[in-house]
Order: structure tokens, then sequence, then C-alpha cells
């Protein structure tokens, strides 16, 4: 009985350490290293961007959970970049909108990416999310009328 009760607690306790290093994941400047490398010949030589540099772009928004990842991103980008020969920084921050998305900042050799933040209406939609259970969080009727406040 003993070691059932010792084994149930060592079970419940290796859910929870995964449980929680799974939701507090960030990402890696190797993995937005991976997914941009594709983008280096436009952001050096120009021309089109290939449809594998958009698939990256389009994976490192899908992979943003923080603004921990956005500013952790930009870093490791400016970093990298500071390193590719030739590197058109107007280029390279145009890339987004030619795959029809948004960068949430710019990347130029002085960009501050410590200032970098999730925007509201992201927060709003991970929020959403969350409200999905009410019963459970009581915040969800706070946040839809701090949403339909008129703004000053």
């Amino acid at each position: 009985m003993a070691v059932t009760k010792v084994a149930l607690v060592a079970s419940m306790m290796a859910c929870m350490l995964i449980a929680c290093s799974y939701s507090k994941s960030t990402l890696t400047c190797d993995q937005v290293t991976v997914w941009l490398t594709p983008c280096i010949a436009y952001a050096v030589l120009g021309g089109n961007v290939s449809s594998l540099c958009c698939q990256g772009i389009y994976s490192l928004n899908a992979a943003y959970k923080s603004g921990d990842d956005r500013r952790g991103a930009c870093q490791c980008i400016k970093d990298r970049a500071a390193y590719i020969p030739g590197i058109d920084y107007d280029r390279v921050n145009k890339i987004a909108g030619k795959c029809g998305t948004k960068c949430p900042y710019k990347v130029y050799p002085s960009t501050n990416c410590s200032a970098v933040q999730i925007s509201a209406k992201n927060l709003h939609k991970k929020l959403d999310r969350i409200c999905i259970k009410p019963e459970k969080l009581h915040i969800c009727s706070a946040l839809e009328t701090s949403r339909s406040s008129p703004k000053l």
C-alpha cells in the first residue's frame, strides 16, 4: 500500500513537471535561426522572398507565446544578422509584409529588443483563450468590460 502511494505521488509530480515545463517553454535562438535561414538570400540579394522564408516567418509568429519570446527572437535576429555580410536591414524589415503578415518589431543594429512587447491585440487573443471557462477564472467579465470601455 505504501509503495502504491509513493508511486502515485511520483507519477503526479512527474506529470506536473512535464506540464509546467511545457507551459513555460520559450523560443530558442536555434529555432529562430532554422526558421529564418531561408530568408537570408532575400535579405542580402533582394529579388523574391521564397516560400520557405515565408513558412519560417509563419512558424515564428505562431511560436510567440509571450513578450519574452518576442524579445528573445528580436535579439537573436539582431545578433545573427550582424554576422551576415551585405545584409540590407530595410529588406529584412519588409520580409513579413511580403509574406502577408506583420512583425511586431523592426530589426536594425540599433534596435533595443528589450523594449519589444506583446501587442494588445495578441494579448486579448491569449486572454480570450483563458476565458473559455469563466467559472474557473472570474477575471473574464472584467476583461470584457475593459475592452468595451472607450479609449481616452
